[in-house]
């Protein structure tokens, strides 16, 4: 891909992705040395002011450390159960994902144990998994008595890595920092080095690329054209600007980065009566809905169905909320009411007394015995639901604040006033 292509990608995500970006993120850093070295929440921080944000953050990266450390150390769990934080981001030793025994024994559990931590006391932080890299010329990776395949060169390594985290993002519903990815594209393509004299530990040029992509994770944005970074030469930074944007977004579903946003819409179908609503939202685990008719009317229910009294257009908007995320699908639904009969039959409903204090009872000359209806009050939220019993409902209301409801039926609504 040439030049021209990665400057239009990076300015077309950062104006869809981040149309208003926040000034501020909390950030908290679990890792180990691989976070440490060259203090990569620092440079992160560096390119966040560079981008007009700020990076306000804390960490936890002692030596050696891997998930299963950290989902029972002290310290990580204390800085965890702080709360407020927008991201919390997990690196896991360098070795064990490429191991199978440590893998599903050890690295996947320790991660599902981090995440229950982590929504514990922070139900709205996006969680992202760091993808490190392969050792610079790849070979087994032994712990105790196992080991990981051996591994030819870096590439065969990272691509283990990759596999590996990008399970464990699925797995605990994480977004996934594809580093590991940048490196690969920048030893790809140039002679630059990335990792330090042990083969191992990230080199200053190879925190910069990984701060790159972190940027773009964390503030799901362009980092193309922040000011470069001291001791790494403009050419170099602006080639790690362009990779980590190329990486992480021409392949946005791959790395979960949009996990915590909703994506609110819906298809309908009518019938003389109704209208039935099927809610298509993406990113449904742990959203509310608010549906608006169009006709004053409102519902919270996944799958509502609804009645519409006259014929006519409406302007119906689905809202899908995830914490502070929002979005909203509208859509202009036609109903048409097919006979005078319907327009006429909330007459054949009556309530008594209205107003009351105690206690309403309802008759519905056309509705069928166990006939069902919905009970919703002056906000537009359902509040009960039951049966018609020979065509009469008695309603205790007593336990009620004072105001209006509204009784629905298929083909009825009636207004009833708790005095």
């Amino acid at each position: 891909m040439n030049r021209a292509s990665l400057i239009l990608i990076g300015l077309f995500f950062r104006s869809i992705l981040s149309p208003a970006s926040p000034d501020t993120l909390r950030v908290l850093f679990l890792g180990n040395s691989y976070t440490a070295v060259n203090n990569l929440p620092e440079i992160i921080s560096i390119l966040s002011q560079s981008g007009g944000n700020v990076l306000d953050y804390d960490y936890n990266t002692p030596g050696g450390y891997a998930f299963e450390n950290h989902s029972y150390d002290t310290s990580s769990l204390a800085k965890i159960s702080r709360g407020n934080w927008d991201v919390v981001v997990l690196q896991d030793q360098s070795q064990l994902p490429t191991i199978d025994y440590y893998r599903y024994s050890m690295c996947y559990p320790a991660a599902e144990r981090l995440r229950d931590s982590i929504r514990l006391y922070n139900p709205c932080a996006r969680i992202m998994t760091y993808m490190t890299w392969g050792r610079r010329y790849g070979g087994q990776q032994c712990i105790n008595n196992y080991c990981s395949p051996v591994f030819a060169d870096f590439n065969h390594m990272q691509d283990s890595l990759q596999s590996a985290y990008e399970e464990e993002s699925e797995l605990i519903g994480a977004s996934c920092a594809p580093v590991g990815v940048a490196w690969k594209a920048v030893l790809r393509d140039t002679t630059i080095v990335l990792h330090a004299s042990d083969n191992s530990h990230p080199a200053l040029a190879g925190s910069y690329l990984t701060a790159c992509v972190f940027y773009s994770m964390i503030w799901r944005s362009s980092c193309v054209g922040l000011a470069p970074y001291p001791g790494i030469d403009s050419a170099t930074c602006s080639l790690f600007q362009y990779t980590a944007d190329s990486v992480v977004f021409q392949s946005v579903s791959d790395w979960n980065i949009n996990i915590d946003r909703p994506e609110a819409a819906f298809t309908y179908n009518s019938d003389n009566d109704s209208v039935y609503f099927s809610n298509q939202s993406a990113s449904v685990n742990g959203c509310t809905f608010h549906w608006d008719f169009g006709d004053g009317y409102f519902s919270t229910d996944f799958n509502p169905a609804h009645h519409y009294l006259s014929s006519g257009y409406y302007t119906v908007r689905l809202i899908a909320t995830i914490c502070v995320q929002v979005d909203t699908f509208t859509s202009v639904i036609p109903f048409h009411v097919s006979s005078v009969d319907e327009l006429e039959l909330n007459s054949r409903i009556f309530s008594y007394p209205n107003p009351t204090r105690d206690r309403f009872t309802i008759e519905c000359a056309s509705c069928t015995s166990g006939a069902a209806y919905e009970l919703f009050d002056a906000t537009g939220r359902k509040i009960g639901t039951g049966n018609f019993t020979e065509k009469i409902l008695h309603l205790d209301i007593s336990n009620f604040e004072t105001g209006v409801y509204t009784l629905i039926t298929m083909k009825h609504r009636i207004i009833l006033i708790k005095q």
